[in-house]
């Protein structure tokens, strides 16, 4: 009777060991944020799946990645203001500069989630900075609208969740949408975050929303935007690169920042920095500097919107430039945001020579509301200001009172 009991339990180990090498075969240990899919092709033009699907990526391929870097090596620079520059060039000690307080967002709604469409994010962020300074609007704008309305304006002809970059987004509110419409209208608040590109294993591969179902009154005209400009940062001198980049910031313009890394256990790096620091800590990985670029690897890029710097520290060390991102809120994050260092390398390219890191800017000029010709001014209830027409046609800001309605306002006026 005990040997036999013997033989039962040996026989139900064996069971026992089968039946855990059959559960390790079926959960395959976890890959990490940004492993790839083994159902994807490394060739795909899709954006590849990550498996959190909580920070994502533009997993585009290397040559989407040569011509983009290509386009912004051909882009118009964008230009310096002198006055600024003079000013920055004096100033004996540094300084704390801001523009986050311009933009209307709420940090737990600012989520991708699972679309590649930071490019949109970031774009748009842009256009918020620019409607606060040219009209005095602080109203946070459609991501929505652009995505359901780009079907095929992204990478490689495909749809806004499949990535993109300035040039595109410039392209697609010249050719299509002309106007910037708020968050708070119709079916305009951000809903596809449960999409992503053909190729992810999410199954949704279209907008939620269909473009005709987003209302687009009110919206905020836009008179003339682009093309995109490059911002100078890649002329070997790294004071050069971050004047530039202070510059643009100053003349109060939101700066598209576009970074690129080569594979992913880099992007594991960066994602375990955004979830387990907090905001007041200064990112100190690298660029993949140097590095092939490998999509089959998780290579990938990120776009996020930089709304100011600081370098009053007396260590360089501690001098960054403020990131506005799109993945949402962590612990540590409440206003996801993020610092990069100020002094990096600049030139830090991949393998094949193209650089990791892009700096635009992306010149906006908003519609201003108009009277009709033979009215001199305006008011905008929208900004509660007056507009009064000089002689050349263009518009200047007063303020002295709030009405309800655009009332014309006639009389000898001198503008100054």
């Amino acid at each position: 009777m005990k040997s036999w009991n013997v033989v039962v339990m040996r026989n139900c180990l064996v069971l026992l060991l089968l039946l855990i090498v059959g559960l390790l075969a079926a959960f395959p240990a976890d890959k990490g944020a940004y492993a790839i899919s083994d159902n994807i092709t490394p060739s795909s033009p899709a954006l590849l799946q990550d498996d959190a699907a909580t920070y994502p990526v533009m997993h585009i391929t290397q040559e989407q990645k040569r011509a983009w870097a290509e386009e912004a090596e051909h882009a118009p620079l964008a230009p310096i203001d002198e006055g600024i520059r003079q000013q920055l060039a004096t100033r004996t000690q540094g300084a704390s500069f801001s523009l986050l307080s311009l933009i209307q967002y709420t940090p737990a709604q600012q989520n991708q989630v699972s679309c590649g469409n930071c490019w949109v994010w970031t774009g748009t962020g842009v256009l918020e900075v620019a409607l606060n300074v040219q009209r005095g609007i602080k109203d946070r704008l459609s991501t929505q609208y652009f995505n359901s309305n780009c079907t095929t304006c992204g990478a490689s002809g495909m749809w806004a969740c499949c990535g993109g970059n300035p040039v595109r987004f410039v392209s697609f509110y010249n050719n299509t949408l002309h106007q910037a419409i708020p968050w708070s209208n119709t079916n305009a608040s951000w809903q596809d975050s449960n999409r992503c590109c053909p190729g992810q294993p999410c199954g949704n591969y279209t907008t939620s929303v269909p473009a005709g179902t987003i209302s687009t009154t009110p919206n905020y005209p836009i008179t003339s935007i682009g093309p995109a400009q490059a911002i100078s940062t890649h002329t070997g001198n790294e004071a050069t690169n971050i004047a530039n980049i202070k510059n643009i910031l100053n003349q109060n313009k939101g700066v598209y920042f576009a970074f690129y890394l080569a594979n992913g256990d880099d992007w594991d790096d960066f994602t375990t920095f955004w979830g387990a620091q907090a905001e007041s800590v200064i990112w100190s990985g690298g660029y993949s500097c140097g590095e092939y670029y490998d999509l089959a690897n998780g290579a990938g890029g990120h776009a996020v919107l930089c709304v100011g710097y600081n370098d009053d520290d007396a260590n360089p060390a501690n001098h960054y430039w403020l990131m506005l991102n799109s993945w949402g809120t962590t612990v540590g994050r409440p206003n996801d945001l993020f610092r990069v260092p100020m002094h990096y390398d600049y030139n830090c390219a991949d393998s094949d020579g193209y650089y990791n890191t892009e700096w635009w800017s992306i010149p906006v000029t908003f519609t201003i509301p108009v009277a009709s010709t033979d009215e001199i001014g305006i008011y905008d209830p929208n900004t509660q200001k007056f507009y009064l027409r000089a002689s050349d046609g263009s518009y200047t800001i007063i303020k002295f009172g709030a009405l309800t309605t655009n009332i014309p306002i006639t009389g000898d006026w001198d503008v100054l």
